[in-house]
Parts: C-alpha cells; sequence; structure tokens
C-alpha cells in the first residue's frame, strides 16, 4: 500500500502483548540461534470520530531496535496475531501495530511493545562410545553409545557360562580382564572392546614329601588336572620300613603305594620311616558265638615280640577249631605267637 490516508482517523485502541519466546540451539560448537515472540492485539472497532468501523481490511506489524524506529513492516491481514521469527538473540526488539480499512484509510501506531530475547545456550557436544564383544559374553551398554561432552559413561562387561574375560581394549589399548570400565569427562569418541576365552580345565597340586632314610616317588609338587588320578610309590632305605603315610594329614597307614583318585582339591602326601627292628604289626583276634578270645580284636606287636592269647569256651561248650592266619591248628585253650615277623590272624569256633 503505497498511498498512507489517515483522513478518518481510524481510532484503534490496539493492545499489544508478547506471550512466548523459543530459543533453539543447534548441537555445534558454533551458535545458531532463533527467538520468535508473539503478539496480540485487539481490534478497534470504531473511526475517531465515533463513525463505527464496517469494513476493517487487516493489520501490518513493524518491527525494530530503535524505539519508535521500525526496519521492518509486514501486512499480516485481518488477524488479532501474529509471530515475528528469526530474531537475534541478546537484542531489544520493538514493535507496533496498524489497522487499515476496506478503502485504504491506516490508523497511526498502536502503543509500542517490546522484548529482549535470551542469550544464546548452546547444546553440549556430543560424542559417541562404541561398544562391542566378542563371542564368549557381552557389555552393557553396546553399540554406539552418545555422550554429551563432559560426562562419563560407565561399562559393565560379562561373560557367557562356561567363559571368563580375556582382555579389554580401550581406543585400542589393553585395560587388563576387567568387569568394567568408565569413561569420565569424555571430550572425544571412544571405543571398548571385549573378549572372552572357554575357561581352561582347573588343575590342582598334590605335594609329596619324604622324611629320612627313604624316598617318595615323584616328589614336590605335581599337578593334577581336575578328576584326575595320581599313585606314590614309596620306598624305605635298606634297614628301614615306612613307619607311617599322612594325606593331608591323616594316617592311611604304613602303606607303600597310595593313590589320588578323582582329584578335585589341593592334597599333600607325607611318609616317614623307622629302623625295620622297631617295626609293629598287627594280629588280629576273632571268636565266634558260644565262647571268647583275649584280649580280642586288634592288637599291634613290635617286630620280634611274643602275644599270647586265651580261648574260654562258654558253658557247656568246648572249642570245635582254631585257625592261625586261616589255616587250621590244634584246638587249644592258649595259643603264642612268637617273633613276630608279620601280621597276623586267630579265629576260634566252638561246639557243645
Amino acid at each position: 500500500m503505497n498511498t498512507v490516508r489517515q483522513a478518518k482517523n481510524v481510532n484503534l485502541p490496539l493492545i499489544l502483548t508478547i506471550i512466548l519466546a523459543v530459543v533453539l540451539v543447534s548441537s555445534f560448537a558454533a551458535n545458531v540461534f532463533a527467538a520468535t515472540a508473539n503478539l496480540s492485539w485487539t481490534a478497534p472497532t470504531t473511526y475517531a470520530n465515533g463513525t463505527p468501523i464496517t469494513k476493517l481490511g487487516g493489520y501490518r506489524v513493524y518491527t525494530g531496535t530503535t524505539s519508535g524506529s521500525y526496519s521492518e513492516n509486514v501486512d499480516v491481514g485481518n488477524v488479532t496475531s501474529y509471530t515475528v521469527n528469526s530474531l537475534n538473540a541478546s537484542t531489544t526488539y520493538y514493535f507496533a501495530v496498524t489497522a487499515y480499512d476496506a478503502t485504504g484509510d491506516v490508523s497511526g501506531y498502536s502503543n509500542q511493545a517490546s522484548y529482549t530475547t535470551p542469550a544464546a545456550t548452546p547444546t553440549p557436544t556430543t560424542y559417541a562410545i562404541t561398544a562391542s564383544a566378542g563371542s564368549g559374553g557381552s557389555i552393557t551398554p553396546s553399540g554406539s553409545v552418545a555422550i554429551s561432552q563432559g560426562l562419563s559413561q560407565s561399562f559393565s562387561i560379562a561373560p557367557s557360562s562356561g567363559y571368563q574375560i580375556a582382555g579389554v581394549t580401550v581406543d585400542g589399548t589393553s585395560v587388563g580382564a576387567v568387569s568394567s570400565y568408565t569413561f569420565s569427562n569424555v571430550t572425544a569418541n571412544h571405543t571398548i572392546a571385549a573378549t572372552f576365552a572357554a575357561n581352561a580345565t582347573p588343575s590342582y597340586t598334590v605335594t609329596a614329601s619324604a622324611y629320612a632314610n627313604g624316598s617318595i616317588s615323584p616328589s614336590g609338587a605335581t599337578t593334577v588336572a581336575s578328576g584326575g588320578s595320581k599313585t606314590y610309590t614309596i620306598t624305605p632305605a635298606a634297614g628301614y620300613v615306612v613307619s607311617v603315610v599322612k594325606v593331608d594329614g591323616v594316617s592311611v597307614g604304613a602303606v607303600t603305594s597310595y593313590t589320588f583318585s578323582d582329584v578335585t582339591a589341593n592334597h599333600t602326601i607325607a611318609v616317614s620311616f623307622m629302623a625295620s627292628s622297631t617295626k609293629s604289626y598287627t594280629i588280629t583276634a576273632t571268636a565266634y558265638a558260644n565262647g571268647k578270645i583275649s584280649p580280642s580284636g586288634t592288637t599291634t606287636v613290635a617286630s620280634g615280640k611274643s602275644q599270647t592269647y586265651t580261648i574260654t569256651p562258654a558253658s557247656g561248650y568246648k572249642v570245635s577249631a582254631l585257625k592261625i592266619d586261616g589255616v587250621s591248628t590244634s584246638q587249644v585253650t592258649s595259643y603264642t605267637f612268637s617273633d613276630v615277623t608279620a601280621n597276623h590272624t586267630i579265629a576260634v569256633s566252638f561246639v557243645k
């Protein structure tokens, strides 16, 4: 509209209101800012002389950065609100509105409204941490994880059943077989990768030792796979015999061989020796029904010594059979083992 006519002196009681400003900021280091101002006003109903306005044509909105001076204007049509876009940050803007009727008459400016846009606030720069896991386990979170600059991100590494963590690398450098890792104060892109390995078959140690006057084979520490077996041979020196063999600190007798079977823990085996003249032997005595033998059970006898047994039938009974080391002998009521140099048994039965 090139010609401005105000002959009718349009009476425009315009009210200008700033409703909202929206700040948009880019995700890059360089700020991209755009604010908006929403304007609204009340439509005039009469000219200045009181004559009713029957054909209002529309409105023109004026914008400037100096009070009372407007560098831009736009015809917004016959509406009572308008949004001014693309306003710069940290700038004070001034607004006014004029009205025009169908014949081209234009009112004076409305009251002036002002609005100062806020400062631009950039969104923090974001970086990507790419997490990956090989077969046999997982890393959480996985894939590409977006992290804002300056923040931290933790990752958890877990092996699957039957596997263990083989190693973790961060940006291609090993950080060990760790189960978690945290990136702190992130200022760059990163990678984290986990690898896994199948669990190795566990093994255990059997430690064998022999005191003076004899040997055990194998000696020292021997590694045995879980579930495996290991046999030890014990050899006294000339003139000596095995005194005692202890497995995990508990005696298993004066044996010359011992086997660990189905090994599932660490063990020890230790053997001691004594001169053969001091060796002891056992005599096991058994009495069947209707009588007794004394002493009964197992008796220890030093090598070369003697041991006498007394046999007593019950009332009305007599000795039926007497067996020494499983061989029948005279049906006596007393028996003596002399110069004992071996283990023996004695068993007696009775009859009416």
